[in-house]
């Protein structure tokens, strides 16, 4: 997964233009349809979405996919989520996504940044690897 995630890293930073945009939309609506349904905590909608190797890292905390579904099932993260994506570039079967994740839990809310790796699998996109980091506090950048 290390590899993946480098290699989607390396295609955004090369900042080679998708050529088709019907594959980058894909992404985008794929993104939207994983936000709603993570806002409704609707699990199996979110299983579906997921490939069987999902793990996502929290502000260095790395989850797998069974415990990433545990805790929305369980409402112990906050489902109210808006992505922004800011850039997508997809090559061949592999597609990778950034931008930002505004959420809102009851009376807190806030802003995190993403980095998702979507490997398509029998013709479905699904999220293959996540990286989601708050913004930095003022302290933390002084």
């Amino acid at each position: 997964m290390r590899d993946l995630f480098v290699v989607a890293l390396a295609l955004l930073l090369c900042g080679n233009s998708v050529t088709a945009a019907t594959p980058a939309d894909e992404v985008r609506a794929f993104i939207a349809d994983y936000d709603s349904a993570y806002s409704r905590r609707d699990v199996d909608a979110v299983a579906a979405k997921l490939s069987s190797s999902y793990h996502v890292v929290v502000d260095g905390k790395s989850i797998n996919r069974d415990t990433a579904l545990t805790d929305l099932k369980n409402e112990s993260v906050a489902a109210n989520v808006k992505s922004t994506v800011e850039q997508v570039e997809v090559h061949g079967d592999l597609a990778a996504a950034r931008g930002a994740i505004d959420w809102q839990e009851g009376d807190k809310s806030g802003r995190e940044y993403f980095l998702l790796v979507l490997r398509r699998e029998q013709g479905t996109w699904k999220a293959a690897m996540e990286h989601v980091s708050s913004a930095p506090s003022a302290k933390q950048t002084d």
